[in-house]
């Protein structure tokens, strides 16, 4: 990763390239959720499924969730894995 880092520094490899390799997406409300502690597959499922329930910030990678969204996921029978990732990361 570091020699992709350096190809960034020196903008020798295309913007989109270097975030797919990074973060695995180019979508920044999905890195705005990894920088903020989530997995790439939760941050996924919450912005498909849920996002009526999250605030992004992209521009200062702030988030916020309704206080009802393990509810939610819980509700639609949500992989309990990725429930308790989200709980542990958002509440």
């Amino acid at each position: 990763m570091k020699y992709v880092e350096v190809l960034n520094d020196l903008q020798m490899i295309d913007a989109t390239l270097y975030l797919e390799l990074k973060y695995g997406t180019s979508n920044p409300e999905e890195i705005a959720l990894i920088r903020n502690g989530i997995s790439l597959s939760l941050a996924k499922v919450l912005l498909e499924k849920y996002s009526d329930m999250i605030s992004i910030d992209i521009l200062t990678d702030k988030i916020s969730f309704v206080p009802e969204l393990i509810d939610r996921m819980n509700e639609q029978g949500e992989n309990q894995i990725l429930i308790h990732e989200a709980h542990t990361n958002i509440f």
